[in-house]
Order: structure tokens, then C-alpha cells, then sequence
């Protein structure tokens, strides 16, 4: 599920859709950094520009800048303080990240089969 919210970015009003799980992590990095939403993802932007000359999709700029941030605090003891390196990483997700993977039904057929009955391939 995507919420949507609207968010002032280097001065003009955008809507983002995002995860509610990724905006709680915008909300908690920009409680650590002293800031508001909207000056994170302005920063976000304008890296992205200075970077690449351009800024085509914010919100999936916002997504790799949250992973990037929070893999950049990762350390080997909160790895193992969370439970992860035991064989099952999805296991500790959240539940409104994604369904139960014993809830998931995959297809009984190959993968461009599925992919010719949505018009995917000619």
C-alpha cells in the first residue's frame, strides 16, 4: 500500500508516494538530522541533480537515499543484535512491508508465459 503525501521540495509543492514504512524512516532520519521531511528530500534532490545533472524520479531518489542512509549506520553487532546471518533475512520484515511469504502464490507456469499473458512479450 502507497500513501500519499504532499511535500515542499526546494521551494515548490510535489506529491510523493511512498510506503508507509518509508515514510516513517523519512520522518526518523530527519528527526536525527535536526530537520523536516521536506528539507531531507530537498537535500536529496539536489544531490541527485549535482550528481547526474537531473532529477527524472524523486521518490525512487528518496527510496535509494533511505536504504543508503540506513546501510551506511549498519554495523556487524546490529546485524546480529536484529537476528539477521541466520538464514531466513525476510523473516523479521514488517507486515505492512509485504505479504507473508507463506501467503504468496506463485505461478504454476514459467515465468514468460506469465509475462505473454500480460502483453509483455510480442
Amino acid at each position: 500500500m502507497l500513501v500519499v503525501k504532499n511535500v515542499f521540495v526546494n521551494g515548490r509543492r510535489t506529491s510523493m508516494r511512498l510506503e508507509p514504512s518509508m515514510w516513517e524512516s523519512l520522518n526518523d532520519i530527519g528527526l536525527r538530522e535536526g530537520m523536516r521531511v521536506s528539507q531531507v528530500v530537498s537535500l536529496v534532490e539536489r544531490k541527485v541533480i549535482a550528481l547526474t545533472g537531473g532529477c527524472s524520479n524523486l521518490t525512487s531518489s528518496v527510496r535509494t537515499f533511505v536504504a543508503d542512509y540506513y546501510r551506511a549506520a549498519a554495523t556487524e553487532e546490529g546485524h546480529r543484535l536484529a537476528g539477521h546471518g541466520c538464514g531466513d533475512p525476510v523473516e523479521a520484515m514488517v507486515l505492512d512491508a509485504a505479504p507473508k511469504m507463506k501467503d504468496v502464490k506463485l505461478p504454476e507456469h514459467s515465468g514468460q508465459q506469465v509475462s505473454e499473458e500480460r502483453g509483455l512479450i510480442a
